[in-house]
């Protein structure tokens, strides 16, 4: 018997259509460099170790100008709490020893008459200084050098150290300063080796 079986369908085969192969992925390269941007970012960390390297020196110099400068500094304040001067080769010796008080010699430099003169014992130690000033100097007079002034830098006997100060007026002057003046006498050593000056 022949059935027709028009509901049936034939089954159509898949065609199979050949597929194209994807190509591998890659990262992607990495940008070139530009010409000349290698020796710019050389030429930049030069510029740093250069700049490094001169704070650096700056810093090493400016720490051995903190040295000296300490150094010398200590020295000055040595030189300040000294209570030993030296008489200087130059002075000239003006009076024998006066009780008291010692020889007087004249520094070179100082006013013949207003001083300062340096005070020195029978052993030759200088013990004091003494400055003369007239009415008339007690404002500085032209000229004048040292000015009458223990603290004036120009003085030979700026920034040392004294034990006492002694002050006299000579209404009638005395030899070497024949008019009314102030004597200003100042000591390095304690009033009883200043009364042993001459002994």
């Amino acid at each position: 018997m022949d059935v027709q079986n028009n509901n049936l369908e034939t089954p159509t085969p898949a065609l199979s259509v050949p597929s194209t192969p994807t190509p591998p992925t890659q990262a992607p390269a990495p940008p070139t460099a530009k010409k000349g941007s290698t020796g710019k970012v050389l030429g930049f960390l030069f510029v740093v170790l250069l700049l490094m390297a001169a704070a650096y020196g700056g810093y090493h110099f400016s720490e051995s100008k903190a040295k000296k400068e300490a150094l010398a500094f200590n020295s000055q304040i040595a030189a300040l709490q000294s209570t030993t001067h030296e008489l200087p080769a130059d002075a000239v010796k003006l009076s024998e020893c006066i009780p008291n008080m010692g020889s007087h010699y004249l520094p070179k430099g100082a006013d013949q008459q207003y001083g300062p003169f340096l005070l020195v014992n029978k052993s030759g130690k200088v013990i004091g200084a003494e400055f003369m000033a007239s009415a008339d100097m007690y404002t500085p007079i032209p000229g004048v050098v040292p000015a009458v002034s223990v603290l004036m830098k120009d003085s030979p006997l700026y920034g040392w150290k004294y034990d006492h100060a002694e002050l006299s007026h000579t209404p009638q002057g005395h030899e070497g300063f024949n008019k009314d003046h102030i004597d200003f006498h100042v000591y390095s050593v304690t009033p009883d080796e200043q009364k042993q000056a001459c002994i």
